[in-house]
């Protein structure tokens, strides 16, 4: 499926140099990349934040560093789902909403430290001194915290010598609760599962299919998220997320109006597919 990609340039570098400028933007573009996506994440347009992964890697001599904030899952489809809620909290209350985490199911925090540890123990004993997987908090508190971590890189500078870095977020947009309580349940499970590829020929074939195709279909989640790469593989763009059927031309306009509020004095937006 399409990625709807967010491009930031700056709309004063007019003449060739702008290639240049586009693939290895100074300093004050990645923390300008940094800020638009916590500026995102904590408006109107998102109602929810699902789990956060940020993945580090300081070259062949050092870890490949992964931090991952603890599963979640949304309330939509829990009929049709077998999860274990016991390994679950629910997130209610003014404290959950905002922390972009009222109404999500949050796995435990002893259970997503066993999780982590267990793991590492898999890749340790496979490659050992190779890869580091850390935890970080759910909601805008790990969000911050992740790109607490990017900004301490010192990214564009001689003292940093990343090679490669990659942060998702997901996320439930304003627009998927609208869509979800105007459309029957049936065509909505149709229209995830067409989405995701996959074939269903009857609403009664739901839980026929297999699990993890459950899960990976039949959810609220979008996500959105940048990677880059060290010298010139840098570029300043931010996925929203694949274009989902409920995902609509007001969606975007609400988005490209939120920054150009936002940020537009500084920077331009586009959008195009990836």
């Amino acid at each position: 499926m399409k990625e709807i990609i967010f491009k930031i340039f700056n709309p004063e570098v007019v003449d060739c140099s702008s290639t240049w400028s586009y693939l290895a933007p100074p300093i004050e573009s990645i923390e300008l990349l940094a800020d638009i996506m916590l500026d995102l994440l904590q408006s109107d347009l998102i109602i929810n934040i699902g789990k956060i992964e940020l993945t580090l890697n300081y070259g062949e001599n050092s870890p490949y560093t992964s931090y991952k904030s603890p599963n979640v899952v949304d309330k939509y489809f829990l009929d049709v789902l077998d999860y274990d809620l016991g390994q679950y909290d629910l997130h209610q209350g003014a404290k959950a909403e905002e922390n972009k985490l009222n109404g999500l199911y949050i796995e435990k925090k002893e259970i997503a430290e066993v999780g982590i540890k267990e793991h590492q123990a898999k890749l340790d004993h496979k490659f050992p001194q190779k890869y580091k997987n850390l935890l970080l908090p759910s909601g805008i508190d790990g969000v911050r915290e992740a790109l607490m971590i990017i900004k301490n890189l010192n990214l564009g500078t001689e003292d940093c010598s990343i090679d490669f870095i990659m942060m998702y977020v997901d996320i439930i947009w304003k627009t998927w609760v609208g869509y979800f309580n105007t459309t029957s349940k049936k065509r909505i499970i149709f229209d995830l599962i067409r989405d995701n590829e996959e074939v269903l020929d009857s609403i009664d074939g739901v839980k026929d299919l297999d699990l993890n195709i459950r899960k990976k279909a039949l959810n609220a989640f979008s996500h959105i998220g940048f990677e880059f790469q060290g010298g010139l593989g840098f570029n300043s763009k931010l996925s929203l997320g694949k274009d989902y059927t409920y995902i609509t031309q007001k969606h975007y306009k609400e988005i490209v109006s939120f920054l150009e509020v936002e940020f537009g004095i500084q920077f331009e937006t586009e959008f195009d597919y990836g």
